[in-house]
């Protein structure tokens, strides 16, 4: 079997990673996001687009669970410009939040400071988070894993900063797609390239959904350490339902998930708790 290759304009795996590409991936995104064209419009560019999957789906979901847990220290793990971190600043939680980015973290320490919020934030790798074991109580993620190389060494990390009882919640695109969004994906990927090109923005790494695979390797690394999971899937089209009202948005992202199969959806979400000892 050849090992794995990274391009310059993308990662492409032919097999299991080698430690070497995985170093190279990870040093090729983080390169990507370091650049002050990227991180000063990524807010601009991405984040508005998935406002509606938040309140939804994701992260006002979450906020509620986590409340009822007791939940108060909460990592935003991967936190780019900080819009979930500042979201449950706004929500009374204790926020720690890391990415690899020096430019992304920066533009969380900008906004948390124009609204007068204290946020604990670093620069670190995902695979080697620096906190001791049990250092948080729970953990939020929103596509981050599918940034990662090796996405089961990537849950092992979070499973060991939590404490015990600790939440885990990730939401990340998903690669076994309805078909009826296969068409809308690939228009949505070619848009926003010509886009990005027209702008003069830089190519970055090609991100790939995460597929099968990582999920399974997911489930096993929380299986491994002692924590249930409920692994669902859902449809949104954020490049599209982004651009419309939540009055027509809301009703058609349900209408999608009645017509999915339940092991399809164009977003997977992962809800993981430690497991009683």
């Amino acid at each position: 079997m050849e090992e794995a290759r990274v391009s310059t304009d993308g990662p492409l795996t032919d097999g299991p990673l080698t430690d070497d590409a995985a170093e190279a991936w990870k040093r090729q995104d983080r390169q990507y996001h370091e650049q002050k064209a990227i991180a000063g419009t990524y807010d601009r560019r991405v984040s508005r687009f998935y406002e509606l999957d938040h309140r939804r789906y994701t992260l006002d979901p979450w906020s509620e669970k986590l409340r009822a847990a007791g939940a108060r220290r909460v990592l935003d793990f991967g936190c780019g410009t900080g819009e979930a971190t500042m979201r449950y600043l706004s929500y009374g939680f204790e926020m720690i939040a890391f990415d690899a980015s020096v430019a992304m973290v920066a533009q969380l320490r900008a906004k948390a400071r124009k609204a007068g919020l204290k946020v604990q934030c670093l620069v670190a790798d995902g695979d080697h988070l620096p906190f001791r074991d049990g250092a948080v109580d729970a953990i939020i993620c929103t596509g981050v894993l599918h940034h990662m190389p090796k996405v089961g060494s990537a849950v092992a990390s979070q499973t060991r900063a939590l404490g015990q009882g600790g939440l885990l919640f990730c939401s990340e695109p998903y690669d076994h797609r309805p078909w009826f969004s296969q068409p809308g994906h690939l228009l949505f990927g070619l848009v926003k390239g010509l886009r990005d090109l027209l702008r003069g923005l830089p190519p970055g790494p090609r991100e790939r959904p995460l597929n099968r695979d990582d999920v399974a390797a997911a489930r096993d690394a929380l299986e491994a350490a002692g924590f249930e999971a409920r692994i669902d899937t859902f449809s949104y089209w954020p490049y599209f339902c982004g651009f419309l009202p939540e009055g027509i948005a809301w009703p058609l992202m349900k209408f999608l998930d009645r017509l999915k199969s339940t092991q399809r959806g164009d977003a997977v979400r992962i809800e993981a708790r430690e497991r009683p000892r």
